[in-house]
């Protein structure tokens, strides 16, 4: 599940799962799996570094995953025949950093700008109406999400050659003619 349904909000339905979060759950699978499995049998039940990688417990999962791809640690891969599977473990990781400090940011200015309203607010001695209150929702966009994605593995694609088999060929049609232009 994607870390930012793993929260206490997210839980209680104040959170709209959006596309992303979906992207975000099946990288996470992949990850598990590179990192708990040997030939389709279970080597160990999380990751390295994701004890609490339980549906038991959302929010300690959200915790330990956030940390997960915060901390920087090894990927190990159950198997030394993942060779291919860890590096691409790796990369998704990155991924989830990168995407998790995009969003953050987004947030922080979003932060800002409601916290300069309310200050405005304060300083007219004016009532706050709902409008001023409320905070832009993210919006979704499927199309956008998924080709980023493919973009960023296009980007991996010599690290991780198996890629190549995988990658949508519309994409690469189009990444082609964006060359020849």
């Amino acid at each position: 599940m994607a870390v930012d349904l793993l929260t206490s909000e997210a839980l209680k339905g104040g959170v709209p799962v959006l596309y992303r979060h979906d992207l975000e759950a099946f990288i996470w699978v992949l990850i598990w799996t590179v990192c708990c499995f040997d030939n389709g049998t279970m080597i160990r039940a999380a990751p390295d570094g994701i004890y609490g990688w339980d549906v038991h417990k959302p929010l300690l999962c959200g915790v330990f995953k956030n940390m997960f791809i915060s901390q920087n640690k090894p990927i190990v891969p159950a198997s030394d025949r993942w060779v291919y599977g860890a590096e691409l473990a790796i990369r998704l990781v990155n991924y989830l950093r990168h995407k998790s400090a995009a969003r953050m940011a987004q947030r922080n200015v979003a932060d800002e700008r409601w916290q300069e309203s309310r200050n405005d607010l304060v300083d007219r001695q004016a009532t706050p109406s709902a409008q001023d209150m409320h905070i832009d929702q993210e919006d979704d966009d499927p199309e956008g999400v998924w080709k980023e994605f493919w973009t960023y593995l296009g980007k991996i694609s010599g690290l991780v050659p198996c890629i190549a088999e995988f990658m949508p060929k519309d994409l690469c049609r189009a990444k082609a003619d964006a060359n020849k232009q």
